[in-house]
């Protein structure tokens, strides 16, 4: 998965998207479908304010999780999909953080969902393994 992403400049989100985005194709047969991307709302860069300092997350336990509708649009080349994919991640203000404060849920969100933790790496630290064991 890593060379993949060197491959096409993505994140893992990007390709994992994509590939959700070729399944739902073929069970939907719509090359358009619509995902509801869940977040933890911890999120590391966010582009208009900075949260962090405003929240004092470091004084704070658990997820601000986030739900959030995105298009995935599949393509007939897999490089053109990823961009795609990548494009409208991009767009999506704060990473989704607020929609529900914005928006609210007036309207049920897709009824496929996706949460992508993130990427975990294996410890050789007995203390931080014994959380996964």
């Amino acid at each position: 998965m890593r060379d993949s992403c060197q491959t096409y400049s993505s994140q893992l989100i990007d390709l994992l998207l994509t590939a959700l985005g070729y399944g739902l194709k073929e069970v939907s047969g719509s090359q358009i479908n619509y995902v509801t991307l869940e977040g933890h709302g911890r999120e590391e860069r966010l582009e208009a304010q900075n949260y962090e300092k405003l929240l004092q997350l470091d004084k704070t336990m658990g997820w601000f999780t986030s739900m959030y509708p995105i298009e995935i649009r599949t393509c007939s080349h897999l490089e053109d999909s990823i961009s795609a994919v990548k494009s409208h991640l991009k767009e999506i203000p704060n990473k989704g953080i607020g929609y529900g404060a914005t928006f609210g849920y007036h309207e049920p969100l897709a009824s496929v969902s996706f949460n992508y933790l993130g990427q975990f790496e294996e410890s050789d630290n007995n203390e931080e393994s014994a959380f996964w064991d």
